[in-house]
């Protein structure tokens, strides 16, 4: 995978200093993953000029959490934002994880079939979804299917697209080697726009609720999911079920390492941390 390096600095204002780059891996460019890593890292850049640490990092855009959580454990990375249900279902190794925001987990379901909520497909074998390899939505499903095994036959046989916009055009067709189509799974606080535009009539925005993912916990022993509404005004002209639209939100995390040579550097890391949530 190829990564993009968006941003160096150094503030070099004393002797004291990190011989080791910092590298902060967050997400896709322009996403939410992104914005939190340069806000994380203008906070970093803050507390080290106050505690005088010459500090200089490495904000990298990459394919997401599954990818972070690999930089990481093999020191790639030394601070990486990743879904709280990712840590669940891929082991990492040390750090310590503070949690950030919200993502909503979002169902978009095809019309005509009529299966607008996740657990409505639970247990078919003759009604496909449809997960973004490597996604978000992949993960969260896989999470899913720890929490509740009746989910791993619709894991087992989804349809693996590129991106959302091609998961998108499989779910509006509603068939696939002769079997219905339900739908697919993004996690996220928005739904793409080309989505919104070029999908109204054949697509809507469905409910991802089920009680067994009520008492999963995350790496910090706090409920991983959490009952949350998705805003009808985000879905632009996706039909939508009656009344208000019912999922489960996930956290997105920070992870970061406290094995560093620079003994101020952890505290001075979570301190900053905790500034940029309040600014997200």
């Amino acid at each position: 995978m190829k990564r993009v390096i968006l941003l160096a600095a150094v503030a070099a204002i004393s002797f004291t200093t990190v011989a080791d780059d910092f590298v902060i891996a967050t997400g896709g460019e322009g996403g939410g993953y992104e914005r939190a890593g340069k806000m994380i890292a203008s906070e970093i850049m803050k507390q080290a000029e106050k505690k005088d640490v010459d500090f200089d990092y490495e904000l990298v855009n990459t394919a997401g959490s599954v990818e972070n959580i690999e930089m990481f454990n093999d020191g790639e990375a030394q601070l990486i934002i990743a879904q709280a249900d990712a840590l669940n279902v891929h082991q990492l190794s040390g750090g310590k994880a503070k949690g950030l925001y919200t993502e909503a987990v979002t169902w978009i379901y095809n019309v005509k079939n009529k299966y607008k909520d996740l657990e409505d497909i639970e247990k078919k074998k003759d009604v496909l979804m449809v997960l973004v390899d490597g996604s978000g939505g992949m993960v969260t499903m896989q999470s899913f299917v720890q929490e509740d095994s009746g989910y791993k036959v619709n894991y087992d046989n989804a349809i693996l697209a590129d991106d959302n916009y091609e998961a998108a055009d499989i779910v509006c067709e509603g068939r696939f080697n002769g079997k219905k189509v339900a739908g697919m799974l993004i996690v996220g606080n928005s739904i793409p726009n080309d989505i919104k535009a070029d999908f109204k009539g054949c697509l809507g925005v469905g409910e991802a609720t089920d009680g067994d993912f009520d008492e999963a916990k995350d790496i910090n022993k706090e409920d991983l999911y959490t009952k949350c509404e998705i805003n009808k005004s985000a879905i632009g002209g996706l039909d939508s079920p009656m009344g208000d639209i019912d999922t489960v939100c996930v956290k997105a995390m920070a992870v970061y390492s406290t094995d560093l040579e620079e003994r101020k550097l952890p505290k001075l890391i979570s301190k900053s941390i905790n500034k940029a949530k309040r600014k997200l």
